[in-house]
C-alpha cells in the first residue's frame, strides 16, 4: 500500500482562500454597517430639514402676518391723522374767521353792553396810527375762544397720533430686528447652511439611486404623467405637446430637433400622435433619462408650495390669490378637482365677494409666464361655473362690472375693461354650450336681442366689446366722481382767507391729505387686506389639505421611481435665496424707519408736533388778527371817542340851554331899571325894552356857556370813556394771566398772547408798562422794552409769524409723506417674501418628510440584502474550500484514499419500486464517478467547473473595485461638505439656523443643538469614513487575492487528481503483483 502523504501546500491554499474570503466578508459587512449609518444619518438630516420647515413657518410666516397687519392698521390711522389734521386746520380758519367777524361787537359789549354797539354803528372810519389802552381786552377773548375748540381738535389728533404709533412701533421693532437677522453674516452662514443641505441631500439620493435602482411603480408613474405631456387635454401627445412642455418645465433635451426624432422614431401609426404605448417606449428613451420623475416632481414641488401659501393665507386677497394659482396647477392635469372647487365657487357656501375676486384674478393672471398649462385656466374654470351655477355666475359677472366694487376690494380700476372683456367672453364661450342659459346672461347684461341662431351668435360675440366699452364709460364716471368728491371736501374744509393763510404757511398751500399725497394707494393696499372670511379660511384649508396631500403622493411616486427625493435642478439654496431676497427688498424699503433711532425719530416728530403744532396755529391766527386790529382798531378807537366828545357837547349845549332861560328871567328887573334911567320914561317902554333885551342878552350868555360847556363836557367824556376802557382792559390783564400758562413757551421767553397784547400799547405811561411787564416771564425791564418797541413797529405781522414757525407741521407732513410713500408697496414686497417662506417651508417639509420615511427604509433594506447576500457567498465558500482540502487530503491517502476501481458485476436487475429506482439512480452516479473520473473528460470537466467558480470569485473582486469605486466618491463627496465631518463645523451651522428663526429645533423641542449633531447622527462623513476605506481596502485586495488563491487551488487540485490517479494505479498493481505472487504460492505449495 503506498504510503499516505498530507497535503501541507492545498491546507495552505484553503487556509489563505478562507482568510482572503473571510477579509471580503468583514469587509462587505462594514459596507452593510455604513449603510445603516448613512439610513441613521438621512433620518437625522431630514428632521433637520423638518425642523427647519416648521421654524420657518413659526418664526418667520407667522411673524410676517403679523407684521403685515400692524402695517396695515398702521396706514389706516395714517388716513385717519391726515384727516384729522385737515379737521384741525378746518375749525382753526372756522372759529378765526367767526370771531374776525364779530370781533367790534365782541369787544365793546364786552366792555359798554348795548350802548357800546350803539356808538359803533354811530362811529365813522377814521384812521389813526396810534392805539391806546381800549383795544387791551379784545386779543384774549378771541383768542381763548379759538384755543378751546383747537385744543379739543389737537386732544383727538396726539390720540390718533399716539394710536398710530402703538400699532407701528412693534411693527417697525421687528423689522429692526429682521434687520439684524438678514445681516451679511447670517445671510452667508445661511446660504453655507442651504447648500451643504443640498449636497447633503444630493449625496445620498445618488448612494441611493445607484444602490436600489428603478423602482417597479413605472405604469403609476406613466398614468400620472400623461396628462403633463398632454399640454392640450386632447387625449395624445404631439409634436407642439412636447415643445410646450420644454418650455414649461425646463426640459432643454425637448427643444428644437430632438423632440421630432422622438415623435418620428416612436410614432408606430405615423399619424403624429403619441398614444400611452408610445409614450411609454418615448420617456424610456435613454437621451431623456428620468423624464417622468423630472416632470412630476416639478408639478408636485408647485402643488406643494401652493398649498403652503394657500394654507398660510389669511387676508381675502392672499386666499383668492392662492385658490387662482391653485386652479391655474390643476387645468394642467386634473379637471375633476376643477370641477369641484368650480361648484364651490358658485354654491353660495362661499361669499360672493370672494368668488368675484378669484374670477378677477383668473383674469390678471391670464398672461401669467410661469403657470405650467397653455390651456386658459379662466376659461375652463368659469366654463364649469356656468354650467354648475349659472345664476351666480352671471351674478359674479355683475359685480366684476361694479367699478365701485373694484376700487373696495383694492383691485386697480383701470385693469376693469380688460378683465371684464374677458370674463364676459368666458361666459358667453360657456353659453354656447349651453344655449338653455343664454337668456340669463342676456337680462344680466340687460341686452334683448332675438331668439333666432343667426342673431343669437351675433348677440353672443358682441357682449365681450360691449362690456369692455360700458366698463370704460363706468371707470370714466367713477373716476371723474371721485375727483369731485376731493374737491367738494377740500371746498368744505378750505373756503376762507384764513383757511388759504394757514395752508399756505403751514402746509405749501394744500390739504394735508393732498400735501401727503399717494393716498389711493393706502386705501387700495387697506381694502386688499381685508381679514378673509371663517367660510372662506375654511375652504382654503381644505384646499390646502388636499394640495399637500397630492404633492406628498406625488413626491412618494417619483421617490420610489428613481430612488431619489429631488431632481438635480431642484436647490434648497436658490429658493432660500428667493426667500431671502424678498425680505431684503422689504428690508431696503424700510430701511430709514428701521436703523437704531429711527423710531425714536419718528416719536420725536410726534412729541415735537405734540408741543408745538397748536402752538403754530395759534400763532398765525393770533398774527391774523394783529393784522386786522392794526388797521381797524386805531378806527374803532377813533370812532369812540369822537362819540364820546359828540356826546359831551350835546350835554354841554343842553345844559347851555337849561341856565339861559333862568339867567335871563333873572337879569330882567336890572335890566329894566337900567333902560328906564336911560330913557326917563314913564309910559312903560321900559318894560317892554328890557323885557325883550334880557331875553337877548340870556340867549347870548347861554350860547356862550353852552359852547364852553359843551367843549368842556365832550374833553370830560372822553377822559371818563378812556378811564373805562382803562379799566377793562386791567381787567382783561388778569384774565391774560390766568390763560398765559397755557402758551408759555418752554424756554422761558415771553409767552404767546403776552407778546400778542404788548403789540397793542405803548409805553405812554409807567403804569401800563409796569403792568405789561408783570404780564411777561422776564426778569429784565430793559430787554422787555426792546421787545415791546420792536414789536410795535412791526408792518407785515403774518409774514413775520411765518418766520416764527417751529417746523412742527412740515415735519409731521414729511413722516406722514414717507409712510404713504413707503408703507403700502412695503406691505406688498412684505407679503411676496411672505409667500416664498410659505413655499420653502411647504416645499421642504414634504420634500423631507418623505425622505425621513423612504430614505433610512431604504437604506435598510441594502443593507439586509448586501449583509446576507455576502453572508451567503462566505458560506458558499467555506465547503468549497474544504472539499478541495478533503480531496487533497484522500488524494494523499487519507480517509482510505484511492482504491482500485472494481469490476462490473454482471447486468443488474431492471428496478421495480421508487426506491430501487432512486437506488439504482445513485449508485450510477457513484459508479460514474468511481470509474470515470481518472479519465481526461472527467478531468478537464472539473477543470472549467473549477475555472467558473474561479470566474464567480474574479468577477466578486470586480464588484467589490466598483463598490469600493462609489464608497471613494462617497468620501470625496464628504471632503468638500465639511459640516458631515466635524462636530464643531456641524454646531455652528445649526447655531446660524437658530440665529435664523430662533424656534429651529431638531428631533424633541429643547433638545440642546451642542449634542445634536452626535445624537441625530448627522456627522455622515465622520461615521462612515473609517469604516468606507477599511472596507474598500479590504474588500478589493482580499477579493483579488481570493481569486488567484482559488486559481492557484484549481492547479493544486489538478496536481492532487494525477496525484490520486496514479496512487489508485499504483495501488491496483499491488493488488495485482499480490494476488499473483499469491496464486504462484498457492501453485507452489498444491505442487509440493
Amino acid at each position: 500500500d503506498p504510503p499516505r502523504i498530507f497535503p501541507w501546500c492545498t491546507l495552505a491554499l484553503v487556509t489563505a482562500a478562507l482568510s482572503t474570503q473571510l477579509v471580503v466578508l468583514l469587509g462587505n459587512l462594514n459596507t452593510a454597517s455604513v449603510m445603516d449609518e448613512m439610513g441613521t444619518s438621512t433620518g437625522g438630516w431630514s428632521r433637520v430639514g423638518v425642523g427647519m420647515a416648521k421654524s420657518l413657518q413659526d418664526d418667520l410666516d407667522d411673524v410676517m402676518h403679523n407684521v403685515s397687519s400692524m402695517l396695515l392698521t398702521g396706514m389706516e390711522h395714517v388716513a385717519f391723522v391726515q384727516d384729522a389734521l385737515d379737521g384741525m386746520l378746518s375749525m382753526a380758519g372756522n372759529i378765526t374767521d367767526e370771531a374776525m367777524k364779530n370781533s367790534s361787537e365782541l369787544s365793546l359789549l364786552q366792555k359798554e353792553g348795548p350802548a357800546g354797539l350803539a356808538l359803533l354803528q354811530k362811529s365813522q372810519v377814521i384812521k389813526s396810527e396810534n392805539s391806546t389802552d381800549m383795544m387791551a381786552g379784545l386779543t384774549p377773548l378771541i383768542m381763548q375762544a379759538v384755543h378751546n375748540v383747537l385744543e379739543t381738535l389737537n386732544d383727538k389728533v396726539l390720540a390718533a397720533l399716539d394710536t398710530l404709533m402703538v400699532k407701528l412701533r412693534p411693527a417697525l421693532d421687528q423689522v429692526a430686528k429682521w434687520v439684524l437677522k438678514f445681516g451679511d453674516q447670517v445671510q452667508a452662514g445661511l446660504e453655507i447652511f442651504t447648500v451643504t443641505l443640498d449636497k447633503v441631500q444630493k449625496l445620498f439620493d445618488q448612494v441611493m439611486a445607484q444602490m436600489n435602482g428603478k423602482g417597479g411603480n413605472e405604469d403609476v408613474m406613466l398614468a400620472q404623467t400623461f396628462n403633463l405631456f398632454d399640454a392640450n387635454n386632447n387625449g395624445y401627445v404631439t409634436l407642439e405637446d412636447l415643445h410646450e412642455v420644454a418650455d414649461l418645465y425646463s426640459i432643454t433635451t425637448l427643444q428644437g430637433e430632438k423632440a421630432e426624432e422622438l415623435v418620428k422614431k416612436y410614432d408606430k401609426d405615423g399619424s403624429g400622435q403619441l398614444g400611452k404605448e408610445d409614450m411609454r417606449a418615448l420617456v424610456n428613451d435613454p437621451s431623456i433619462p428620468s423624464i417622468m420623475p423630472v416632470m412630476l416632481r416639478t408639478y408636485a414641488r408647485r402643488l406643494s408650495e401652493i398649498a403652503g401659501n394657500v394654507a398660510a393665507a389669511r387676508q381675502r386677497d392672499e386666499v383668492a390669490l392662492a385658490v387662482t394659482n391653485y386652479l391655474s396647477l390643476v387645468c394642467a392635469k386634473n379637471m375633476t378637482k376643477v370641477g369641484w372647487v368650480a361648484d364651490r365657487l358658485g354654491n353660495g357656501s362661499l361669499p360672493m365677494e370672494f368668488t368675484t375676486d378669484v374670477m378677477i384674478q383668473l383674469c390678471l393672471s391670464e398672461d401669467d409666464p410661469d403657470r405650467l398649462t397653455t390651456s386658459s385656466p379662466g376659461k375652463l374654470v368659469i366654463g364649469e361655473m356656468y354650467r354648475f351655477h349659472p345664476d351666480e355666475t352671471l351674478a359674479a359677472l355683475d359685480m366684476v362690472s361694479n367699478t365701485s366694487f373694484w376700487d373696495a376690494e383694492g383691485f386697480d380700476v383701470r385693469d376693469q375693461p380688460m378683465c371684464v372683456e374677458r370674463i364676459t367672453g368666458w361666459v358667453t364661450n360657456a353659453a354656447k354650450l349651453l344655449k338653455e342659459h343664454n337668456s340669463l346672461l342676456q337680462s344680466a347684461l340687460g341686452v334683448g336681442f332675438s331668439d333666432e341662431d343667426e342673431l343669437h351668435e351675433k348677440a353672443l360675440e358682441a357682449m365681450p366689446s360691449v362690456a369692455r366699452r360700458l366698463a370704460k364709460e363706468s371707470v370714466a364716471v367713477f373716476l371723474m366722481e371721485k375727483q369731485h368728491k376731493e374737491l367738494q371736501r377740500h371746498r368744505a374744509l378750505f373756503h376762507s382767507s384764513t383757511h388759504e393763510m394757514l395752508l399756505t404757511q403751514l402746509t405749501g398751500g394744500l390739504s394735508i391729505k393732498s400735501a401727503v399725497s399717494g393716498n389711493s394707494k393706502v386705501s387700495q393696499a387697506a381694502a386688499m387686506g381685508v381679514v378673509a372670511r371663517p367660510e372662506t379660511l375654511e375652504f382654503a384649508r381644505w384646499l390646502s389639505y388636499n394640495a399637500s396631500n397630492t404633492a406628498k403622493e406625488r413626491q412618494q411616486m417619483c421617490f420610489e421611481y428613481s430612488s431619489e427625493s429631488s431632481s438635480a435642478m431642484d436647490t434648497f439654496a436658490t429658493q432660500i435665496k428667493a426667500m431671502v431676497s424678498g425680505v431684503q427688498s422689504f428690508l431696503d424699503m424700510m430701511d430709514k424707519y428701521a436703523r437704531p433711532g429711527e423710531i425714536d425719530k419718528l416719536e420725536k416728530t410726534v412729541d415735537d408736533f405734540a408741543k408745538k403744532g397748536m402752538r403754530d396755529v395759534m400763532s398765525l391766527v393770533e398774527n391774523k388778527l394783529v393784522a386786522l386790529l392794526n388797521n381797524s382798531g386805531p378806527a374803532l378807537e377813533k370812532a369812540v371817542r369822537s362819540a364820546a366828545h359828540s356826546a359831551g357837547e350835546k350835554l354841554g349845549k343842553q345844559l347851555g340851554v337849561a341856565l339861559g332861560s333862568p339867567l335871563g328871567e333873572a337879569l330882567e328887573p336890572a335890566v329894566r331899571e337900567v333902560v328906564k334911567e336911560l330913557t326917563n320914561s314913564s309910559m312903560g317902554a321900559d318894560n317892554v325894552v328890557g323885557e325883550r333885551l334880557s331875553k337877548e342878552i340870556g340867549e347870548y350868555v347861554a350860547n356862550m356857556t353852552s359852547e364852553t360847556i359843551a367843549e368842556q363836557t365832550g374833553d370830560i367824556v372822553e377822559q371818563l370813556v378812556d378811564n373805562a376802557f382803562s379799566k377793562g382792559g386791567g381787567a382783561a390783564q388778569g384774565l391774560l394771566k390766568q390763560i398765559s400758562g397755557r402758551f408759555a413757551s418752554p424756554s422761558g421767553s415771553p409767552a404767546l398772547l403776552q407778546t400778542l397784547d404788548m403789540r397793542y400799547h405803548r409805553t405812554e405811561t409807567s403804569r401800563r408798562l409796569r403792568d405789561q411787564v408783570q404780564a411777561f416771564e422776564s426778569a429784565s425791564l430793559d430787554e422787555m422794552l426792546a421787545s415791546m418797541e420792536g414789536r410795535a413797529q412791526q408792518q407785515n405781522p403774518i409774514e413775520d409769524a411765518a418766520h416764527a414757525l417751529t417746523g412742527a407741521w412740515a415735519g409731521m407732513i414729511s413722516m406722514l409723506k414717507g409712510l404713504v410713500n413707503t408703507l403700502p408697496t412695503a406691505v406688498s414686497t412684505l407679503k411676496y417674501a411672505r409667500r416664498e417662506v410659505s413655499k420653502l417651508h411647504s416645499n421642504m417639509d414634504h420634500i423631507f418628510a418623505t425622505f425621513e420615511e423612504r430614505g433610512p427604509t431604504i437604506f435598510e433594506n441594502i443593507a439586509r440584502v448586501y449583509r446576507s447576500l455576502w453572508w451567503c457567498y462566505f458560506m458558499a465558500m467555506v465547503p468549497l474550500n474544504l472539499a478541495v482540502l478533503y480531496y487533497a487530503a484522500w488524494a494523499g491517502g487519507y480517509f482510505g484514499g484511492p482504491q482500485p476501481i472494481p469490476e462490473a458485476e454482471g447486468e443488474m436487475e431492471s428496478p421495480r419500486t421508487f426506491r430501487e429506482k432512486c437506488t439504482l439512480c445513485y449508485g450510477s452516479m457513484s459508479s460514474g464517478l468511481q470509474k470515470f473520473h481518472d479519465t481526461s473528460f472527467c478531468f478537464w470537466s472539473v477543470v472549467i467547473l473549477m475555472q467558473l467558480f474561479v470566474l464567480i470569485i474574479f468577477i466578486a473582486s470586480i464588484v467589490m473595485c466598483i463598490l469600493a469605486g462609489i464608497k471613494a466618491f462617497v468620501l470625496a463627496g464628504c471632503s468638500e461638505v465639511y459640516i458631515l465631518g466635524d462636530n464643531t463645523v456641524c454646531t455652528e451651522a445649526l447655531d446660524t439656523i437658530r440665529d435664523f428663526v430662533g424656534s429651529f429645533f431638531v428631533g424633541a423641542d429643547g433638545q440642546p443643538l451642542t449634542s445634536v449633531c452626535s445624537d441625530e447622527r448627522l456627522l455622515t462623513c465622520d461615521l462612515i469614513r473609517q469604516k468606507m476605506a477599511k472596507s474598500g481596502g479590504f474588500t478589493v485586495i482580499a477579493s483579488f487575492a481570493a481569486s488567484m488563491i482559488s486559481l492557484q487551488l484549481i492547479v493544486d487540485s489538478a496536481m492532487r487528481h494525477e496525484q490520486a490517479r496514479w496512487r489508485r494505479a499504483a495501488h491496483a498493481l499491488y493488488l495485482k503483483e499480490a494476488a499473483a505472487t499469491g496464486e504462484g504460492a498457492a501453485a507452489s505449495s498444491s505442487a509440493a
